[in-house]
């Protein structure tokens, strides 16, 4: 991450503290400590920076919930003897449960260990030793050479709001919760998505009210997966064993911006696909360049539009010239059809895209992959309103 951070001109720089924020009117001064202290203005500051976010405590928004000490493990990276590197080890017994899980591309395992309230939790190896050899039964099994140990606890905790002015909190800065459901990855990822998108669209000359948007969207997605990840921890406590399945839930796949403004949906109420909902993929797919599919056409930093029969030639075409390379424009057209008939054209040789989709929709496919605004109406006139909202018609 670090080297490709460098091939597009930005460089990780460790020794480095944030140690104060200064809002002003077009900016944020941010204090840094380090080789050579310093000061640096910014457009806006966005807060990465974990569970004891600095950023955080300096802009002073409050981090919402409660710290279990009832639920802790220690856990570590070690290099262990007497066991394979086959399998995910597990051990549980009436003091606790250990877990081996071998790391792939090293030849180190994650040390996983319940720890009690009234039982050692020193974060040192001689611990490590004595838990591996009472929890495994004194099979022999040595842990050595720990990279890092830590004291998990378990946190339920979110951020009164996502942002203030111009500084903004994502991932575990914004939200903390148990591992249960294994969802705190993928909710970070995705509240980085859905700020750097709105992010660029401002520096490139959208309205910043567009950032508003973004605690409007993340802040209800974050309580819900705190409610699930909770409701999965207490379940798997009372019961001493995992009890759930992988569903939509937990997959998030089913999440959807349904509500907030930036969704404009203008068909009748139905079901299916509607504004604000995650846009599916599609195989089958057969365009100027051979076989793709729907997902081949997101890819990038771009917007999309996705018309579902020929009469969406039109709008594509006019759209399309308007902003330019900001926003790709395709036609999706029957299997029926012989071959595409132009250059924006794709022929649905499969049947999957219209089964997705449905046969006669236009939809706006933000850069994030979410539909902003699905639309009957063969008219360029609210497709161009809407795309204004976060492009600028000038291409570039």
């Amino acid at each position: 991450m670090r080297s490709k951070l460098e091939q597009l001109g930005a460089r990780v720089e460790f020794g480095v503290e944030l140690t104060g924020i200064a809002q002003e009117k077009d900016g944020v001064l941010a204090g840094l400590s380090g080789p050579a202290p310093m000061s640096i203005q910014t457009r806006w500051l966005v807060g990465c920076d974990g569970g004891k976010s600095s950023v955080r405590h300096l802009t002073g928004i409050a981090f919402l919930g409660e710290t279990l000490e009832t639920h802790r493990m220690l856990v570590g990276d070690v290099h262990v003897e007497g066991t394979d590197r086959d399998h995910w080890h597990i051990w549980k017994s009436s003091e606790g449960f250990l877990a081996l899980c071998p790391l792939p591309s090293t030849d180190a395992f994650q040390f996983q260990a319940s720890i009690a309230p009234d039982q050692e939790s020193e974060t040192s190896l001689d611990v490590l030793r004595r838990i591996a050899d009472r929890r495994t039964g004194h099979r022999g099994i040595d842990v050595s050479e720990p990279t890092w140990i830590s004291l998990w606890r378990a946190n339920v905790r979110m951020d009164d709001r996502y942002c203030q002015d111009r500084v903004f909190l994502a991932g575990d800065a914004a939200h903390i919760h148990s591992p249960a459901g294994g969802q705190g990855m993928n909710t970070g990822i995705q509240d980085a998505y859905n700020l750097c998108w709105k992010l660029a669209a401002v520096h490139f000359g959208a309205n910043e009210a567009l950032l508003d948007t973004y605690q409007e969207e993340r802040l209800p997605i974050t309580a819900g997966v705190l409610g699930i990840s909770n409701e999965i921890m207490a379940s798997t406590v009372a019961a001493g064993r995992i009890l759930f399945r992988r569903d939509e839930r937990t997959l998030q796949l089913d999440l959807n911006y349904r509500q907030p403004k930036l969704s404009r949906e203008m068909r009748p109420v139905g079901d299916g696909l509607r504004a604000g909902d995650r846009a599916p993929d599609a195989p089958g797919l057969i365009g100027p360049n051979g076989s793709c599919r729907v997902f081949d056409l997101l890819r990038g930093p771009h917007a999309t539009l996705l018309g579902f029969g020929e009469q969406w030639r039109p709008v594509v075409d006019e759209c399309t010239v308007k902003f330019g390379d900001s926003l790709r424009g395709c036609v999706i057209i029957s299997k029926s059809k012989a071959d595409p008939g132009g250059p924006t054209d794709y022929l649905d040789a499969e049947g999957h895209a219209l089964s997705s989709y449905g046969d006669s929709s236009l939809y706006v496919i933000r850069p994030d992959n979410y539909v902003g605004l699905a639309t009957l109406q063969p008219a360029s006139a609210p497709v161009v309103d809407y795309l204004k909202t976060f492009l600028s018609v000038e291409a570039r």
